[in-house]
This record gives C-alpha cells, sequence and structure tokens, in this order.
C-alpha cells in the first residue's frame, strides 16, 4: 500500500493507481479463492472432516498418545 500511496502522490493519479493496485490484488487472490472453493466442494462430497483428512502421521502421533494414556486399545 505504501507503494501505491508515493505513486498516486507523484502522478497525482489515485484513482488509477488505485484501480490498478486492485486488480493486482485480485490477481493474487483469484487462484487462492478457487483453490479454495474446489477444496471444500471436494471434502463436502466425501463426506470428510477435519480429522478424517489429518495426514495419517497426525493420526499416528495421536493414536500413540491415547495408548500411552491407556484410552485407545490396541
Amino acid at each position: 500500500m505504501k507503494v501505491r500511496e508515493l505513486l498516486a502522490s507523484t502522478y497525482f493519479d489515485y484513482l488509477g493507481i488505485g484501480l490498478l493496485t486492485a486488480f493486482v490484488y485480485l490477481l493474487i487472490d483469484f487462484p487462492f479463492v478457487r483453490l479454495s472453493r474446489w477444496m471444500e466442494k471436494k471434502m463436502a462430497r466425501s463426506g470428510a472432516t477435519i480429522q478424517n483428512e489429518a495426514p495419517s502421521f497426525w493420526r499416528r502421533r495421536r493414536n500413540h498418545t491415547l495408548m500411552k494414556e491407556g484410552a485407545l486399545e490396541t
């Protein structure tokens, strides 16, 4: 945002520089928005939850901890 302010005050074109900045942010953000929507749809179709989608090493570590505490049968 600092660069936008510097360019806008140098060229006295606040609207044009502001629109250009907004367009650049849109270009950067749009792929991530699409990716997150795709991931949400994929998880909804599979009926997955955050617990089920955790990488296997997290599940192993959690199960190991539960086994040490005696809360999980082997």
